[in-house]
């Protein structure tokens, strides 16, 4: 399973060895960032700052993310973590992947910690957790998937153990998406191609 770092080096190496950026100042709290491979639309991106807002559209996906002050490209490019600014986004229906071994072994580690006072609470619960990591393997793809799974079969006997499972139970297995990932790389790479003289009023 690749890591974060690793997935954004490969986005950089594979999507886009080619891009170039340019830059637009509309007016002063308006700009569009282009960032693509002349002569084609594979992986472009353009990114919309429009007073606090900074909208993404093109061959990777849309989004619009509300930010809490002004959109500056320096703040977005390098000084945002991935988290904070994807707890800006409006909408996540490109943002977020789920990825059933990480779903397990997340679950996995929680479980370990239960406590149980027979022995046979423990078999039973050994056979919940071997038909639930099945039910992720076979038919689960997508965060609504796992929901599903959830709520007709497993929660309720999940929460016999623990009260406060749905407070974590429901986020197992979210990741950033390879779309969300090219948003964040491009723009960091699209900013740093940009002399920072014509970007400096943004």
């Amino acid at each position: 399973m690749q890591t974060l770092e690793e997935k954004m080096r490969e986005i950089e190496t594979e999507w886009f060895p080619e891009h170039v950026t340019s830059f637009e100042q509309l007016s002063d709290s308006t700009a569009v960032l282009n960032f693509r491979k002349p002569g084609t639309s594979v992986y472009a991106v353009r990114y919309i700052l429009d007073r606090n807002y900074l909208i993404i559209t093109g061959d990777i996906g849309e989004a619009v993310f509300c930010l809490t002050e002004k959109a500056k490209l320096k703040s977005l490019a390098e000084e945002y973590s991935i988290p904070y600014l994807f707890g800006k986004l409006r909408a996540d229906r490109d943002a977020y992947d789920f990825n059933s071994e990480k779903a397990i072994q997340k679950l996995e580690s929680i479980f370990k910690d239960y406590e149980f006072d027979t022995n046979e609470e423990v078999e039973e619960f050994k056979e919940l957790k071997e038909e639930l990591y099945a039910s992720i393997r076979e038919e689960c793809n997508s965060e609504s998937q796992w929901a599903a799974i959830l709520n007709s079969d497993y929660y309720d006997k999940i929460s016999e153990y623990d009260q406060d499972c749905f407070e974590w139970i429901y986020s197992v297995g979210k990741e950033y998406s390879w779309q969300a990932l090219g948003w964040v790389v491009g723009l960091k790479l699209a900013y740093k191609q940009l002399n920072e003289e014509k970007v400096k009023a943004i």
